[in-house]
């Protein structure tokens, strides 16, 4: 689904369980709109500005699609080449 935001466009899935929407957590695709919602001039500069490409590219092998968000606060970058997550604790630290 698509959802605007200061004007720009935000992709988001929502995922179901047995016919219901899972409410503990969504995807947000991460693109400039997402950056700039953040308020990032680009994905690039949201990339820089927080932990670094080469952080992206260690726990990721890149700068990730989707960002998982959870309803308890708690974030995970989805990596879709592995299929794994590099999440992110409250304190923003890798673990």
């Amino acid at each position: 689904m698509q959802e605007t935001m200061d004007g720009l466009t935000i992709t988001i899935r929502r995922w179901m369980l047995r016919g219901k929407f899972l409410d503990w957590y969504v995807d947000v695709l991460v693109d400039d709109s997402f950056a700039k919602t953040q308020g990032y001039t680009s994905i690039n500069d949201m990339v820089e500005r927080t932990l670094g490409k080469d952080t992206f590219d260690e726990y990721c092998n890149g700068i990730p699609k989707w960002i998982r968000a959870f309803s308890n606060g708690s974030f995970a970058f989805l990596d879709a080449e592995r299929y794994g997550h590099a999440y992110m604790g409250d304190d923003d630290r890798v673990i």
